[in-house]
């Protein structure tokens, strides 16, 4: 981000990316679906309060999820089905740009959009009801339906 937006705005960026990434955690952990639901929020809602943000943009926010995929695949922390999962909700958030006047992040209205994505099935979560390394994992729609019919 530095060396897209400078010396100033790039760290700002970082630090707000951060931020956003704890406080969707933290949104995404109280609502009451399941944990595949909250995973496909968290990661909907922190890239588009990214792509929402002046400091960080559209651009940025796309190649910061990749990042964070690709940081996951190093770690032997990832796996095929949860990276394919998770850069789709990405990607569905770098298309949730809702900013205020200011260019930061409208929270209400991006929280309000992936939630409806979240239950048209537009997200992605994990076939199983509770943990995600545990059995076999496909890819589903968030409203359960199969992503190929």
């Amino acid at each position: 981000m530095v060396a897209a937006h400078g010396t100033l705005d790039g760290p700002a960026g970082v630090l707000l990316a951060r931020s956003y990434g704890t406080a969707e955690t933290i949104w995404s952990s109280a609502y009451s679906g399941t944990p595949a639901q909250q995973n496909a929020l968290r990661h909907s809602s922190w890239i588009a309060h990214c792509a929402s943000s002046i400091h960080i943009g559209t651009a940025l926010a796309s190649t910061l999820g990749y990042a964070h995929e690709n940081d996951n695949f190093m770690s032997g922390n990832n796996w095929a089905y949860e990276s394919t999962m998770d850069i789709h909700n990405n990607l569905q958030g770098v298309a949730s740009v809702h900013s205020t006047w200011l260019g930061n992040p409208d929270t209400a209205a991006i929280r309000a959009d992936v939630v409806a994505k979240l239950t048209a099935g537009e997200l992605w979560i994990w076939d199983g009801p509770s943990a995600e390394h545990t059995g076999f994992k496909a890819t589903l729609k968030s409203n359960n339906s199969p992503i190929f019919p």
